[in-house]
C-alpha cells in the first residue's frame, strides 16, 4: 500500500522511486524546481539563495542539509538530474538541471492559487517571487485568481461563523478566521493596485510587496484624532471610512466580500453602498478592494465628496 504525504493544497503527488510512496512536493521543492528552470546550478549556489538575509531566506530560511535532502527527493521522484562538471581547478561538482517533467510541474504550480489563507505568507510569496521572474508570466492574473480563491475562503468562513453557536469557542474561531481572510484579500487588493499604477510599473522583476498579509486583525487601523464625535466618527476619536460619489451605479460589492465585521450596507432601492460607523472596525480592507476607488478614511475624503460624509452617517440614523 502506498501513502500520500500531505504538503499543501494543489500540490502534485509522485511515486518516489526508492520507497515507492506517493510524495507531494511542498512550496520549498518547487521553490528549488523554479530556481533551476531559471539556469543550471549546484548545491551551493541554492544554498545561498536560502540564507536568512538572502531573498527566498526571509520567507523561510533553509539549513544546507536540508536543502540537500531536497534535491534528493526531487531526484528520486524524477523531476531534477544531475551531472557532475569540473570548471578549471576547481573541484568537481554536481550540477542539477530540472527534467521535462520538473519544468511541467513547476509551471502547473505557478499557475494555481493557494487555497489556504495561511498558505499565503509562505507558498503565494514564493508564486510571485517567481512570477515576476518569469519570462511571459502573467502575475496579474495569479494575483486576480488568488484575490477569487481568497474571497471563496472568506464565503466558506463567514457561514460557518454564522452558523456557529452564539458565543461559543466555534464562532470565536470563525470570527479569527473571517478577519484573516479579510485582511489577506484587503493586502492582496492593494497589491493589485500598486502593480496597476504607473509607480508600481517595473521594467524587470521588483521587489516582493512591503507589509505581508497579516495573520489577522487583531488591531485596527491607527487613524486617530482628536476633538469630539462627528458625522462619520465615534466617540473617542476613531476614524471610520465613507463611501463616496463613484460608487453610485457600480456598487461592485468588492467591499462587502471584505468586511470582516458586514458592516457594509444597502437595499436594491439604494444607489450606493454605506458603511455602518458604529460596527466598522476600522480594518481598512474595503478602501483598496473598491475598483472605483469610491472608499476613503473620513478624514481623507476629498473636498468636492464632503457632504458623503453625513450622507452616509444619517443613513443609519434612519
Amino acid at each position: 500500500m502506498t501513502r500520500r504525504r500531505g504538503r499543501g493544497a494543489g500540490s502534485d503527488a509522485r511515486p518516489d522511486a526508492v520507497t515507492g510512496q506517493a510524495l507531494a512536493l511542498g512550496p520549498i521543492d518547487y521553490a528549488l524546481l523554479g530556481l533551476l528552470c531559471a539556469r543550471p546550478q549546484h548545491g551551493y549556489e541554492l544554498a545561498a539563495v536560502f540564507r536568512p538575509t538572502a531573498d527566498l531566506g526571509q520567507i523561510s530560511a533553509l539549513p544546507r542539509t536540508h536543502l540537500y535532502g531536497h534535491l534528493h527527493r526531487l531526484e528520486r521522484l524524477g523531476l531534477v538530474a544531475g551531472t557532475a562538471e569540473r570548471v578549471g581547478r576547481f573541484p568537481t561538482r554536481r550540477v542539477l538541471r530540472p527534467t521535462e517533467s520538473g519544468e511541467s510541474a513547476f509551471r502547473r504550480w505557478l499557475d494555481r492559487p493557494v487555497e489556504r489563507i495561511r498558505d499565503v505568507r509562505m507558498a503565494f510569496l514564493l508564486k510571485l517571487y517567481f512570477s515576476e521572474r518569469t519570462p511571459g508570466h502573467d502575475t496579474a492574473a495569479l494575483v486576480e485568481a488568488q484575490l477569487g480563491a481568497c474571497r471563496r475562503y472568506l464565503a466558506a468562513r463567514r457561514r460557518e461563523r454564522d452558523e456557529a453557536a452564539p458565543g461559543s469557542f466555534a464562532q470565536l474561531v470563525g470570527r479569527v478566521r473571517v478577519a484573516a481572510a479579510a485582511a489577506t484579500i484587503g493586502w492582496l487588493a492593494r497589491y493589485r493596485a500598486e502593480r496597476a499604477s504607473p509607480r508600481g510599473e517595473r521594467a524587470g522583476p521588483g521587489p516582493l510587496p512591503i507589509d505581508p498579509p497579516p495573520a489577522s486583525l487583531g488591531a485596527t487601523s491607527q487613524r486617530v484624532t482628536s476633538g469630539a464625535a462627528t458625522p462619520g466618527r465615534r466617540a473617542g476619536g476613531t476614524v471610520t471610512y465613507v463611501i463616496c460619489e463613484p460608487c453610485i451605479g457600480v456598487k461592485d460589492a468588492s467591499c462587502v466580500d471584505v468586511c470582516p465585521v458586514d458592516c457594509i450596507h444597502s437595499t436594491d432601492a439604494d444607489e450606493q453602498y454605506f458603511i455602518d460607523p458604529d460596527e466598522c472596525i476600522d480594518c481598512g480592507a474595503c478602501e483598496p478592494a473598491c475598483p472605483v476607488s469610491a472608499i476613503f478614511p473620513e478624514d481623507s475624503v476629498p473636498d468636492n465628496w464632503k457632504d458623503y460624509t453625513a450622507k452616509n452617517a444619517n443613513y443609519f440614523k434612519k
